[in-house]
């Protein structure tokens, strides 16, 4: 960022001549146009900045959701036993992701009902 102090010292001081007078305020234009390009820089920071928030609140609750779906699991007074079939037709790849998916949904049924014991 540029320092605009002097240039606004000059023009609260004025020129002597109408040359001069000119001169100061082709300056000023410019530094009118500097500042408006930096603004938008700055706007356009800040809507990515903003974006990149929503992310990390998106992320965020979805990792403090597993946390909390862990330590119900690591609970002492939690003696459930979690059961899952999991049905693949030769896609041994696929299995860990599918039974992932439904032992988090078991976990959240469990915890959903506030059933610890």
């Amino acid at each position: 960022m540029t320092d605009y102090t002097k240039l606004q010292s000059r023009c609260q001081r004025g020129e002597p001549s109408l040359a001069d007078a000119n001169n100061l305020l082709a300056e000023c234009y410019g530094a009118l146009g500097k500042l408006m390009a930096e603004k938008e820089l700055l706007l356009r920071a800040g809507e990515s900045l903003t974006d990149q928030i929503k992310q990390l609140k998106a992320e965020n609750e979805s990792l403090r959701k597993d946390a909390e779906r862990y330590r119900f699991l690591r609970c002492d007074d939690n003696d459930k036993v979690l059961t899952l079939d999991a049905r693949v037709d030769d896609h041994v790849e696929c299995l860990e992701h599918l039974f992932m998916d439904d032992l988090d949904s078991a976990i959240d049924d469990l915890m959903s009902k506030g059933d610890h014991s």
